[in-house]
């Protein structure tokens, strides 16, 4: 078996020095090292590293750099391809991934919750276990990643949900995709994935305004420049419709003609605040968790989509 590994930084590429935590050179190749003395060597891995940084910086340069070097790699070279990425902005590269890459593998991003150095690190069960997805040959885009409850969770790309706040556990809308389930890995949902853009290519700065609900926002935010709104609204998929500030701010948004989605809007029964929506413009996106509405906003802006049309295919 032969599996291309992709390193990008991230905590599971850090060290700390001097109480801080930083990328640095050989943690990446720890990861490889430390399976093979756990498993065995009996997988030919295959190592490129298109840049080194901590997530919390990715930009449009990033993401193509990534996008291009996943692309890169043969189907008839390799089974699968497993990138390590930091937490923080995970769920932002395994949705942008998944709308830019036809998914011929099985590739699979994985992170760590602390630097391998330390005992509380779930980086190699992770990678572990990315390199027993891709036997199996399922393709798509995953995240795998283990939970504060010790189980193994594969989760779709394009699935995930942000972090809980202060917590590095990784969940996903519906559910995980699948679980490692003594020692065999058990998949939940059918491998359904998001529309595939052929040569899909991130712009810097690309105008998406993302405001998250909070009480008595007064909603003041400059539209210059702006392109589309994405709203993240409350756990229950509801905002405050009544607010005088949130209609004035549609209102101005519709004169403008910049499009608002609101994204993580469950199927089945909804409150009678989410009925609005429509008399107010709003676009509910349903079942599509935040981060990967905001990377499929991106992307219609990057190579000027209809983004009205784009959003609701």
């Amino acid at each position: 078996m032969k599996i291309a590994v992709i390193l990008t930084g991230g905590t599971i590429g850090s060290r700390v020095q001097n109480g801080f935590l930083s990328p640095s050179d050989g943690c990446g190749y720890l990861l490889l090292q430390n399976y093979i003395r756990e498993h065995g060597g009996g997988v030919e891995f295959v190592i490129t590293e298109p840049y080194t940084s901590l997530s919390e910086t990715l930009n449009a340069k990033k993401l193509n750099l990534l996008i291009d070097e996943v692309t890169s790699k043969p189907q008839q070279e390799f089974d699968g391809i497993i990138v390590t990425h930091g937490t923080d902005t995970l769920q932002y590269s395994a949705a942008a991934l998944s709308l830019a890459v036809e998914p011929k593998m099985p590739i699979c991003v994985v992170s760590s919750n602390y630097s391998l150095g330390d005992e509380r690190a779930n980086g190699n069960d992770n990678f572990f276990a990315a390199v027993e997805l891709i036997k199996t040959g399922e393709k798509g885009v995953f995240v795998c990643y283990r939970n504060m409850d010790g189980r193994m969770y594969y989760h779709k790309g394009d699935e995930l949900l942000r972090h809980p706040e202060m917590s590095d556990e990784v969940f996903s809308i519906g559910g995980p995709y699948g679980e490692m389930i003594d020692g065999r890995i058990e998949f939940f949902k059918k491998n359904d994935s998001m529309v595939i853009v052929k040569g899909a290519h991130f712009v810097e700065a690309p105008g998406v305004l993302s405001v998250s609900a909070r009480p008595e926002d007064t909603f003041g935010y400059c539209l210059d420049g702006v392109k589309a709104i994405l709203l993240q609204p409350y756990h229950s998929g509801t905002l405050d419709v009544e607010s005088l500030s949130f209609r004035k701010f549609c209102s101005d948004a519709a004169a403008r003609n910049i499009p608002i989605f609101v994204s993580d809007i469950l199927e089945g029964d909804q409150y009678a605040t989410s009925k609005q929506f429509c008399e107010l413009g709003v676009i509910p996106l349903k079942t599509t968790p935040s981060s990967a509405a905001y990377m499929k906003l991106w992307l219609a802006v990057s190579l000027k989509l209809d983004i009205k049309k784009f959003m609701c295919c």
